[in-house]
């Protein structure tokens, strides 16, 4: 594993999606949407496992960056995902999440 703080150069196709990326910041053409549907009693467990796999995954680590004028990238083993939980059961079916109540008062128990 490199050390903290070590900066690779990107690969030519690292440099096309880097500098298309600069060019249109706000475009989403390397996004590619998809949603899962998981029927599940215990949540937490699947964010403990998401988190897992990207601690343990080095690929997703990487982070791009610039230094000197130059993109770059590194590893980043301290990242951490933003999982969001969404909740998209109609209303009063079942105990929606708390916490996706609190971002959305229409959600009702």
């Amino acid at each position: 594993m490199p050390a903290r703080n070590t900066y690779f150069p990107l690969t030519h196709a690292e440099n096309r999606i880097y500098f298309i990326q600069k060019m249109y910041p706000r475009s989403s053409m390397w996004n590619v949407p998809s949603s899962l549907r998981l029927t599940m009693s215990d949540a937490d467990t699947l964010d403990q496992a998401v988190r897992f796999v990207f601690s343990n995954t080095p690929g997703l680590q990487v982070r791009f960056t610039e230094r000197d004028g130059e993109a770059c990238k590194y590893l980043d083993p301290d990242f951490e995902p933003i999982i969001e939980r969404l909740d998209f059961r109609p209303q009063g079916t079942g105990n929606p999440d708390p916490e996706a109540q609190a971002h959305n008062p229409e959600i009702t128990a």
